[in-house]
């Protein structure tokens, strides 16, 4: 039995789909999410958003470059890769990627995850 990561993200769409080749010549695409979390601190309201790059392999790669729109709503499931590096300044930086196995447009008319995801209320 193989066994693997899996994550699922609900977000908004933060970026333009960007399509590259890898060297073995497969097409991939690359796009960003903004997942928001809502929590209460002495009753009041507090949003965090976190930011993740999904990266999506052949064959979505032809749907995704078509369908994927900045600001649109998406929901995912893949496997998480973090991501490290030391920027110019000499300072550790890190990211995470999802490699996408499923995702789903949640809904054209939908311009904000919120209209899915209930925020906590005040």
């Amino acid at each position: 039995m193989l066994n693997t990561i899996e994550t699922d993200v609900t977000g908004q769409i933060g970026s333009d789909v960007k399509v590259f080749e890898n060297k073995n010549g497969k097409s991939f695409a690359k796009v960003n999410v903004a997942a928001n979390k809502y929590y209460k601190v002495d009753g009041e309201v507090k949003k965090i958003t976190q930011w993740a790059t999904l990266v999506f392999n052949h064959p979505m790669v032809e749907v995704v470059k078509d369908k994927l729109r900045k600001g649109e709503a998406i929901q995912v499931r893949g496997t998480p890769k973090p991501i490290a590096w030391i920027d110019d300044e000499g300072v550790a930086q890190a990211a995470l990627e999802i490699n996408v196995d499923k995702f789903n447009l949640l809904s054209p008319k939908a311009k904000k995850v919120e209209d899915y995801v209930e925020p906590v209320k005040a």
